[in-house]
Formats: C-alpha cells, sequence, structure tokens
C-alpha cells in the first residue's frame, strides 16, 4: 500500500459509505522502510493469510476486496480464500503469477528472480464478481495477459482498458474513465 497514492481513494470510499481498511501486510511496498513489514515466506500465501486475519477482526459486512499492482491480485486470491469477499477489484493488476512472464520491466522480472518457487500456485479466479481496470500501455503487467482470463471471470466482472494509460490511473483521463465505471459497480453488487 501506499498511503500517499490510496488516501484520496479511501475517502471517496468512505464517503460513499464503505468502511475501509487498509492493511500493512507482508510484501507490503510502504516507501518508509521503518515501516515496511519482511516479504512473505511464500508470496501470495503468508501475505493472503494476515489479509485474512484482518478480514475475521474488522469485517462486519459486505466485503470488497482490491488493490493495485501486487496488491490487486493479492486481493483477489483473498477473495478465492474467504467465503465473505463478494467482489474483488484490481487496478492494473494481474490474477496469476503468470501474468507477469511476458514483462519487460526489470523491476518485475528481479521480482520473479528473487521470489523463485516462492510464489503460489496459480488458481482460476474466484466466483465474485470481478471489476479490472489496466493501463494498455502498462510496462509491468501486459493488459493482454491480464485481458485473456476476462472469459473467466463470472458474470458482473467488467473490464476497463484504458488507452495510453500506463501502470496505475495516473492521469485524469484514466481516472475519468475508471472510477464512474467502478462506484456503479460497486452500486451493482447490493
Amino acid at each position: 500500500m501506499n498511503l500517499g497514492t490510496w488516501s484520496p481513494f479511501a475517502e471517496s470510499l468512505a464517503l460513499a459509505g464503505w468502511r475501509v481498511v487498509q492493511p500493512n501486510v507482508r510484501g507490503s511496498n510502504v516507501l518508509d522502510p521503518a515501516l515496511r513489514p519482511p516479504p512473505p515466506g511464500r508470496y501470495g500465501v503468508d501475505d493472503a493469510d494476515d489479509v485474512l486475519a484482518v478480514l475475521r477482526q474488522v469485517a462486519t459486512g459486505p466485503v470488497v476486496a482490491g488493490g493495485m499492482s501486487y496488491g490487486g491480485y493479492l486481493a483477489a486470491r483473498v477473495a478465492r480464500l474467504s467465503p465473505r469477499v463478494r467482489g474483488v477489484f484490481l487496478l492494473g493488476g494481474f490474477l496469476r503469477f503468470t501474468d507477469l512472464g511476458d514483462s519487460g520491466h526489470d523491476g518485475v522480472r528481479a521480482f520473479l528472480r528473487a521470489a523463485g518457487d516462492r510464489l503460489a500456485p496459480d488458481a482460476a479466479p474466484a466466483a465474485v464478481p470481478h471489476f479490472v481496470a489496466h493501463g494498455e500501455e502498462d510496462p509491468r503487467i501486459p493488459a493482454g495477459a491480464v485481458r485473456a482470463h476476462l472469459g473467466e471471470l463470472p458474470a458482473g466482472s467488467e473490464w476497463v482498458g484504458i488507452e495510453g494509460e500506463g501502470h496505475g490511473m495516473l492521469t485524469d483521463h484514466a481516472a475519468r474513465k475508471v472510477f464512474p465505471r467502478f462506484f456503479a459497480w460497486l452500486d451493482g453488487l447490493g
């Protein structure tokens, strides 16, 4: 999580009536090293356990898990593991570690090398609606790799490809294209 990035978004969700919890799980890339937790022993396993523990402690109603980049992957994994999750959103995220295989980004390739065999096994998406927004020019996570899973997503899922956008929702164009549709999707989860 990056509080500078997520705080305005979290405030928007709270204003829409959602309770927002931003756990600082293993594998988080908090900018301040003093606050950064240690890496997980198994990516997608230990940090998913962290999120599940938070859900057990604080969830009081319907849960929608979501995140950006690796956080989106983690949210999708948590949705497969918890029956409390009614929807999942990925902003510039991925559904399987194999989605990263064709990445040309040095940081992603270094992560995959360092993680080695400590990656959770790939699995089918959870049987809950997914909202997936992705920059078509993402240098880290190829949009085509994520788009290839659309046929596996259940009814109520939505894909928003953002022309000219890279990794994240960094422009006004992306925000105008993604967030109205995202909040309408959330409202549809009812």
